[in-house]
């Protein structure tokens, strides 16, 4: 085969084969974009199902950590916290064994003490209002809200019994803030302060070890 230095005389017969059948050709390119068209579709389409699984797993674990440190004390999480290798870590104090209100035997409700970090990764940083910074504040998850009947409005009150080491409370929380709770998470959250936690060290040893029970605990 020869080869052709004369771009003219090429691109004229490429021109003249396109127009003796313009119709044929016409069918070529349309059908050629179209598979394009197709396969960037098909490419986008799946993935976003693959990042849509990934969301899911990620929120029924319940974080979106790259590990988790179940049941620890505090001594353990200010080593972890401090090693070098960590780059981000959140903190998640558990305050409950148990939350006991009649309205959440069908959908349970958890509550926390978490830093910003923990808010972030847990999926239950308040989307309305704020974090609870004083002891008789809370923020939940508005289906929660939903169940006790409370508005989900700042400043409501929120009545809630539960159990800590075996001993039952109860307490006429304020609402500071709320959010939607992730879609794949099977429980609604309750988010109490430091100060909260601070207040109640007592009743927040950690006793895991000795009576498996989780309250006291740090999540990290």
């Amino acid at each position: 085969m020869r080869n052709v230095n004369n771009k003219k005389a090429i691109n004229n017969l490429a021109i003249k084969s396109f127009t003796a059948a313009k119709t044929r050709n016409l069918i070529a390119v349309v059908a050629i974009a179209l598979t394009t068209i197709l396969f960037t579709s098909l490419f986008t389409v799946g993935m976003g199902m693959v990042e849509s699984i990934q969301q899911q797993t990620v929120r029924q674990a319940g974080g979106d950590g790259h590990i988790v440190l179940k049941y620890i004390t505090q001594e353990q999480y200010q080593a972890v916290k401090t090693h070098n290798l960590i780059n981000k870590i959140s903190y998640n104090k558990i305050i409950t064994d148990s939350v006991d209100n009649i309205e959440f035997l069908k959908r349970g409700v958890e509550v926390y003490q978490m830093d910003a970090v923990g808010r972030a990764l847990g999926f239950c940083e308040p989307t309305t209002g704020v974090a609870p910074v004083t002891a008789n504040e809370v923020a939940m998850d508005t289906q929660s809200l939903h169940l006790l009947g409370v508005p989900a409005e700042i400043g409501a009150k929120v009545p809630l019994q539960y159990t800590i080491k075996g001993k039952q409370y109860r307490t006429n929380f304020v609402l500071s803030g709320f959010g939607e709770a992730a879609p794949a998470t099977p429980v609604g959250f309750g988010l109490v302060s430091a100060t909260f936690a601070a207040e109640n060290t007592g009743a927040l040893e950690n006793t895991f070890r000795e009576s498996r029970q989780m309250s006291g605990t740090i999540n990290a």
